[in-house]
């Protein structure tokens, strides 16, 4: 892509620190498959703001109750929810900590056990 000029390639960094010092943890992206980043936001009590993408964010954030969703591409609305959270701090880390209460029902093995299940359900 050439893009060397304009960035510089870190290698791989544990992203704990950055975890750490951070106050908002926001997911601003066109699409997601699986955003893992959330579930690491959440294990780190961080609140959350995430864009409505398809296939993710909805869902793991439950419409709103472990985070703050915003639409997808709107970046006046994502300026106000970071204001509105940075304002609201308090409101904001009772859902993170309903998040990070949360974070079991990502469990792999209870997800090897839904599987398991759905499989079983064909045979």
């Amino acid at each position: 892509m050439k893009i060397e000029k304009n960035v510089i390639f870190k290698g791989y960094k544990n992203p704990t620190n950055f975890y750490l010092k951070s106050k908002i943890f926001i997911l601003n992206s066109y699409f997601e498959g699986m955003p893992n980043v959330i579930l690491e936001a959440f294990s780190y009590k961080i609140p959350v703001i995430s864009s409505n993408c398809l296939s993710g964010p909805n869902e793991i954030l439950n419409k709103n109750k472990f985070g703050y969703l915003v639409p997808v591409d709107d970046y006046k609305y994502l300026a106000k929810k970071i204001n509105y959270v940075l304002e609201n701090y308090n409101k904001a880390k009772k859902k993170s900590n309903l998040a990070y209460r949360s974070l079991n029902r990502f469990n792999y093995l209870r997800q090897c056990e839904k599987y398991k299940k759905f499989i079983n359900h064909f045979f």
